[in-house]
């Protein structure tokens, strides 16, 4: 296993970041269906998981920033992790920054 987190700080305010995950998470998912089966989020829109082939995550919606942590599993992860959390943070730095 390996674990990545990512953390990318924002001035939108939580109801714009909040928005933003939600069209982000849905476009990856849409983008990597092989990979990511499933997305849920609480009730506030403010925190979230998603699931997949060899991963499991969690995001979080702040009011300055949004965070990802993602848990890697099988074999290779160790070096699929860096590639992984490269592509996470442009992805995020690209929606929040």
């Amino acid at each position: 296993m390996s674990k990545i987190r990512v953390v990318q700080k924002h001035e939108l305010g939580v109801e714009e970041a909040k928005a933003k995950s939600v069209t982000l998470m849905e476009r990856m998912k849409d983008k990597m269906s092989a990979i990511i089966k499933e997305i849920s989020w609480n009730e506030d829109g403010t925190r979230g998981t998603a699931s997949g082939k060899m991963f499991e995550a969690q995001f979080e919606v702040g009011e300055d920033q949004v965070s990802m942590d993602v848990e890697l599993k099988g074999l290779g992860a160790g070096f699929l992790a860096p590639k992984v959390k490269s592509d996470l943070e442009r992805t995020l730095k690209r929606t929040f920054g």
